[in-house]
C-alpha cells in the first residue's frame, strides 16, 4: 500500500525468521510478538490488511457500462495471502491450530487479539495481582524489570494500562532491602 490508500503493484513477503526473532508461544509474550510484528507491518505500510483500515477492493468494477476485473483486487489478494503466510509462520506449532483456518491476515490477527489479548475482568485482576506480588528475589534488575514490563505490557493490551506513578510502586514493591537506601 502506499499514499492515497492505493496499492503498489510491489509486493511485501515478510521472512518470519529472519524479521520476526520472536515466535508467539502463548499470551505471556503476545505483547511483545504483537509489537513486533506491527512495528514491521508499519514499517512496509501494512498494517491496514490486518487493522481492517485497508479492506479488500471489490473484485469487479464498472467501466462505462460493462464491468471489469479490479487488478487493485488481485494485488489485494495476493499480499494479504502473504500476510497471512508469515503470521502463520511466526507462531508456535501448538498455536498454529488456531489461525490454520483462517482465510485473510486481518481474521488470523484478530483471533490471536481474541484469544490472548483478553478483556475478561478476570484476567485484567489477575495480572494485577501477580504484579502487586512480584519480587525481584535473586533475580538481575534486567530480568526484574523485563518482567514487569512484559506484565504492563500486556495490561496496556487488554486495556487496563498502568499510569506511570502505578509502575513506579510496582518496581519500588518488588526491591529487596539492598535497595532501601
Amino acid at each position: 500500500m502506499s499514499c492515497g490508500n492505493t496499492p503498489s503493484t510491489a509486493l511485501v513477503s515478510i521472512n518470519a525468521a529472519t524479521q520476526l526473532p520472536l515466535n508467539l508461544t502463548g499470551s505471556s509474550i503476545y505483547p511483545s510478538w504483537r509489537t513486533m510484528f506491527s512495528t514491521l507491518l508499519y514499517g512496509y505500510d501494512l498494517i491496514g490488511y490486518v487493522d481492517g483500515t485497508y479492506p479488500c477492493p471489490p473484485e469487479m468494477i464498472k467501466m462505462g457500462d460493462t464491468f471489469t476485473p479490479n487488478p487493485e483486487h488481485k494485488i489485494w489478494k495476493r499480499q494479504d495471502s502473504l500476510l497471512l503466510h508469515a503470521i502463520r509462520e511466526s507462531v508456535d506449532s501448538t498455536i498454529a491450530p488456531l489461525v490454520a483456518s483462517t482465510t485473510f491476515a486481518q481474521e488470523a490477527w484478530a483471533r490471536l487479539h481474541t484469544t490472548y489479548a483478553s478483556k475478561s475482568k478476570t484476567r485484567i485482576l489477575g495480572l494485577r495481582e501477580m504484579l502487586s506480588q512480584l519480587i525481584k528475589e535473586n533475580k538481575s534488575v534486567v530480568e526484574y524489570m523485563t518482567v514487569i514490563k512484559t506484565m504492563t505490557d500486556e495490561l496496556a493490551i487488554v486495556g487496563s494500562p498502568l499510569g506511570e506513578e502505578e509502575m513506579v510502586i510496582s518496581v519500588l514493591k518488588g526491591l529487596g532491602s539492598e535497595f532501601k537506601n
